[in-house]
């Protein structure tokens, strides 16, 4: 996972110095000037929401932007590991697309199975396989060796981007993958 040197040292109980903690901080940035000067407001406002989001990486119109890190336990106990750092892939020309990819990193398990065998979920784990440049994506820009990436359409839940601000609705319907309940109603 991305971490950098932002650091917090945590005592040890008895006054001394003890251990680290690191924060996860996103991988190199894409600077502003860079993005669409649209998709420069869409951001601000998804960063109300989650403060940390970020664009990671762009591919032609297409902006990889890094969430965080997300503790995958408040949200449902069934995930195999407790944290993994989540992306979403959405077009810069924002207003009335279709966004629907969210990318996990690394591919975290539920309930013991194979990675990416999630029920009520669209899953691509394979780098050469099919969605595999979503998955490859994800795991260049994080420097790890694998990824899951969900097929996770925003108009399936009502929640079509109407403008660029519609991006703020991103993090509330990453919450609602992470629960693992059903794939469609309101998020």
């Amino acid at each position: 996972m991305a971490t950098g040197d932002d650091h917090r040292e945590v005592a040890d109980g008895d006054g001394h110095g003890g251990n680290f903690e690191s924060r996860p901080t996103p991988p190199e940035t894409v600077p502003d000037e860079e993005l669409d000067s649209t998709f420069q407001g869409a951001m601000y406002a998804l960063q109300r929401e989650r403060e940390q989001a970020t664009v990671v990486d762009t591919n032609g119109n297409e902006a990889l932007i890094w969430l965080g890190q997300y503790d995958l336990h408040e949200y449902n106990e069934r995930w195999d590991d407790p944290t993994a750092e989540l992306y979403i892939l959405v077009d810069q020309q924002f207003a009335n697309s279709d966004p629907h990819w969210v990318m996990m990193v690394p591919a975290v398990t539920i309930d013991g199975n194979q990675p990416g065998q999630i029920p009520s979920r669209n899953t691509f784990t394979d780098p050469d396989g099919n969605h595999g440049d979503k998955v490859e994506m994800a795991t260049e820009v994080a420097d790890e060796d694998s990824a899951i990436a969900f097929s996770w359409r925003w108009s399936n839940m009502n929640r079509q981007p109407d403008s660029a601000r519609d991006l703020a609705n991103a993090h509330g319907l990453v919450e609602h993958l992470l629960r693992l309940g059903d794939s469609r109603g309101g998020a």
